[in-house]
């Protein structure tokens, strides 16, 4: 199962209004996120003050995502500023039609927030080479 980001707004708000918070996503960073994902379509900018929208505000970024044709959401909530959820939030909230839903897009993120980048599989390999030469004897 594949998770792409949402980068239009206009779709991105649809479709985080059919998500319902569901499940949290713990030890990931923003910073991962945003390597993994790039920067969330949704923040601060986009929280409207009323309507059906309301379900929006008190976050700061919002990641939405089409995980096989169902909406997911990965969110911050209630928290002091940018720069807190920047540089601190380890904890997000995963929004989805269903926990199933969530339980899977959380699995997905973990999976992808950790895989190496090709400079870390290198260095990785490099490391493995020098500690499995043979000794030279001078």
């Amino acid at each position: 199962m594949e998770l792409k980001p949402i980068k239009t707004k206009a779709r991105a708000l649809s479709a985080a209004l059919e998500c319902k918070p569901q499940t949290r996503l713990e030890g990931v960073t923003f910073s991962e996120l945003v390597k993994a994902y790039g920067k969330p379509v949704l923040d601060t900018s986009d929280n409207p003050g009323s309507g059906g929208r309301r379900r929006l505000l008190n976050t700061c970024y919002r990641f939405v995502f089409d995980f096989e044709g169902e909406p997911v959401t990965c969110n911050d909530w209630r928290n002091p500023s940018l720069d807190f959820v920047e540089h601190n939030l380890t904890r997000w909230v995963i929004g989805a039609s269903s926990r199933i839903v969530a339980e899977d897009a959380v699995n997905e993120i973990k999976a992808n927030v950790k895989k190496p980048t090709p400079k870390k599989r290198k260095a990785k390999k490099d490391l493995e080479e020098f500690e499995n030469a043979p000794a030279s004897v001078t």
